[in-house]
């Protein structure tokens, strides 16, 4: 049943223009192969931005050029 991913515990009918949040479930899902392609893409592409930044990095060096921060890093 396409609606058990969703915790559905009473479904009342409504006429159309009542009911405009319907639209989204109304809609068939893509299929899973299109699904796990973009999933696989959107991971890779946050490794490889992980991959070409030393964030941590950047973070601690604007944190003590930070006046304010500078104070609470010496305490």
């Amino acid at each position: 049943m396409k609606l058990s991913a969703y915790q559905i515990e009473e479904i009342k009918y409504r006429p159309g223009k009542l009911n405009a949040n319907a639209d989204s479930l109304s809609r068939n899902p893509l299929p899973d192969d299109i699904v796990n392609q973009h999933e696989v893409s959107t991971i890779e592409t946050a490794v490889n931005l992980w991959q070409n930044t030393n964030i941590l990095k950047d973070i601690k060096e604007e944190q003590q050029a930070d006046p304010k921060l500078k104070q609470i890093i010496k305490f």
